[in-house]
């Protein structure tokens, strides 16, 4: 994953989960780690697969075919583990993998994001939402960022709440700023991920009605959006469009410098013209 951070093996992975959550550890922890997976039919050798259990899939089904691929370990449920104590045993000697096993892997994963960022404290973190135009305004603002310093942004649209950590793992050493782009699919989820980046300047692109169908109506979408500064403790930026309608809902209550954006807002904007789609 990397020999400029702190996560260069198994072990440094177990190391970046909360110790009261490691039910079990099986395996070779020295093996060397590099990269983050939850598709088996994307591990390739020395990554780490997470077993993730969704609605119509369970990853542990795919632990045999993500070891055949050449994983260093699996991070497995407690349960898994404890069901199969001696299969688990046998697959760590037969590939020399590591398991390590967890109350809840969704959140252990989240947890170790968190704690690996922590360590990455000198890199300036962004985080963007909005209903629509994330991906752009993070890319937009990588670029710019770019001009001074290493920028890492998050690859694509991994926005979720498990996007966002298998993103935040990209991050290296010698990044100076962070662009993340943050989603929602359901209540809470910004409040997640804002908890896990912990951004130095977030911003709101604007407020529609998307995902209402998960929130009620457009009100709802604003409050869901507002949790985007739900971690600021009062050294931060929070970015807000000038006319956005929910504009004074969005910055109550913000522990943090309020800054809007627009062309009223910027100091040397001349105008715009439309090119077309």
């Amino acid at each position: 994953m990397g020999q400029n951070v702190m996560v260069a093996t198994v072990g440094d992975f177990l190391r970046l989960v909360e110790p009261a959550r490691v039910k079990a550890r099986v395996g070779a922890l020295e093996r060397r780690l590099e990269s983050i997976r939850v598709d088996s039919r994307a591990v390739e050798p020395d990554d780490l697969f997470v077993a993730l259990a969704g609605a119509k899939s369970d990853g542990h089904l795919y632990i045999e075919d993500a070891l055949a691929r050449g994983a260093a370990g699996c991070l497995v449920s407690a349960s898994y583990q404890r069901d199969r104590r001696d299969a688990v045993s046998d697959l760590a000697d037969r590939y020399g993998c590591a398991f390590i096993a967890v109350d809840a892997v969704l959140p252990a994963l989240q947890g170790a994001a968190e704690r690996y960022l922590e360590r990455l404290g000198h890199v300036v973190r962004v985080g963007i939402t909005g209903s629509n135009g994330k991906t752009t305004t993070k890319e937009l603002i990588a670029e710019i960022l770019s001009v001074y310093g290493p920028t890492y942004r998050s690859a694509g649209n991994l926005n979720s709440d498990i996007g966002v950590p298998l993103a935040v793992f990209g991050l290296r050493a010698e990044h100076r700023y962070a662009v993340m782009e943050m989603g929602m699919n359901r209540p809470g989820e910004i409040a997640e991920l804002a908890w896990i980046v912990r951004p130095d300047i977030a911003a709101i692109t604007n407020i529609a009605a998307a995902h209402t169908e998960f929130v009620g109506d457009t009100f709802g979408v604003a409050r869901e959006k507002r949790a985007i500064f739900s971690h600021f403790d009062g050294s931060q930026v929070a970015l807000v469009p000038e006319d956005e309608p929910f504009r004074a809902f969005l910055t109550e209550g913000v522990r943090g410098r309020i800054a809007f954006f627009g062309p009223s807002s910027t100091s040397g904007f001349e105008g715009w013209a439309d090119r077309g789609a």
